[in-house]
Formats: structure tokens, sequence, C-alpha cells
């Protein structure tokens, strides 16, 4: 992975991507390791690098690469053609990205715990060791550009969730409990549904409990039209 960029290391997940001509990867990767303890120092530290594969070259250039990702990402997932792109799932929120989508894309904060490293405040000690303020760190670069959804209410974690695409651009993702729930990823007016949907990123994340409950799923596949 020296060949790609200095820093990747500390690789989480990788994936091919839809839409390219070429051999497209996408790479969820750490730099900077952090835990629970040091959020106060160092809490947005994964980052995502996309490279076209040149395998007769041996050539990997760089499309695009987001910085400033959650602690605590687990995975990416592609997006189908048309719409194409990427998911990144966290903890405590799902985000997109792709080539035509503004930096840093865009993020569905699904509860109160995204970003709250940075509320954190020193606890109160006894008056004959009081402890120390703790730093503040800047907010999540999505509060920072507005690029965001805010579904804080759900009160659910994507922590150990499985999900599969039924079309383009509607996720079906089964959470650690078994709760079901549908994603829509909307886009602009007119630019299509499901199938029919066109390229050009989205506008916010739609979320809607299917009412259902399974055993917990490891993994989800679509099935083909019989």
């Amino acid at each position: 992975h020296s060949d790609i960029a200095g820093d990747v290391r500390n690789i989480v997940d990788f994936t091919f991507l839809h839409g390219y001509l070429e051999p497209t990867l996408a790479i969820l990767y750490e730099p900077t390791q952090t835990w629970v303890g040091r959020l106060a120092s160092a809490k947005d530290t994964f980052s995502v690098i996309v490279v076209s594969v040149d395998v007769s070259q041996k050539m990997f250039p760089v499309l695009y690469k987001i910085d400033g990702l959650p602690y605590n990402c687990t995975h990416i997932k592609p997006v189908p053609k048309p719409l194409g792109g990427l998911l990144v799932f966290s903890h405590n929120s799902l985000i997109y990205m792709d080539q035509a989508t503004p930096a840093p894309g865009l993020a569905c904060v699904v509860n109160y715990f995204f970003d709250a490293e940075t509320r954190l405040r020193s606890m109160p000690g006894s008056e004959e060791t009081p402890l120390p303020p703790v730093k503040q760190q800047p907010p999540s670069v999505y509060y920072k550009t507005g690029r965001v959804t805010e579904l804080k209410d759900l009160g659910i974690s994507l922590d150990g969730s499985s999900s599969v695409f039924l079309s383009p651009d509607i996720l079906l993702i089964t959470l650690r409990n078994g709760d079901m729930y549908q994603v829509d990823l909307v886009g602009d007016f007119g630019i299509g549904r499901s199938w029919k949907r066109r390229r050009g990123g989205i506008k916010k994340f739609e979320f809607k409990a299917i009412g259902m409950r399974l055993m917990r799923a490891s993994c989800l596949v679509p099935l083909p039209a019989v």
C-alpha cells in the first residue's frame, strides 16, 4: 500500500466500486490510531482513499481522498450503478461520498453520540485533587460544512449491522438486535428513483422502520428474480 499513498496504513476495509472503466478501489484506513481514552486529543482519525488500479503499468492514480472521518468507522459499501459512490459505516453515522459530491460527502447522524467527544467536559474532582480541564476538539467536518442529515432521534447504533442494496438508492439495514430499516438515498428533484436513478449524488437520507425483527444477520444477499 506504500505505492498508493504514504499515509495508507492500518487498513480496516476495502472494496471495488461500480461505474468505472478501470478497476477502482476504495480503502478505509486509520493513519493515526486512537481509542476512547484518547478522544480528547485525537478523534476524527479515519480516511478513505479511492484509486484507479492500472495493473499493466503498476500505477495507482488517486481519484479522491476524504479525511476527518469518525474514529469508530467499521466498513465501506459500494453503491450500485447508476448512482455509484460508496457508503462509510460508523457506529453513529452513515456517510455517502463519490467523486462528484463535494468533500467530505454527506453524513447521516443516527443517534446523539455522533461527535459527542467535542463536548467532553472534565469530570468533577474533589477540592483536594481537582482534575485539569479537558482540551476541546473542533467539531466534525460534517458539522463545519453543514453536510449532515440529522436523524439523532432514531437512537440506533450501526455497530454490528448488516446491509444490502435493494436498488441503487434503497438500502436495507439489519441492526445488531435484528431491527430492520429501509434507507433511501434521496437526490435532487427530477433525478429519478430506483433503477431509473441517474448520477448526481444525494441530498439527504431517509430512514424508515420496517416493523420486523430478525435474528442477527451476519450477511444479507439479494436473490435474483425468478
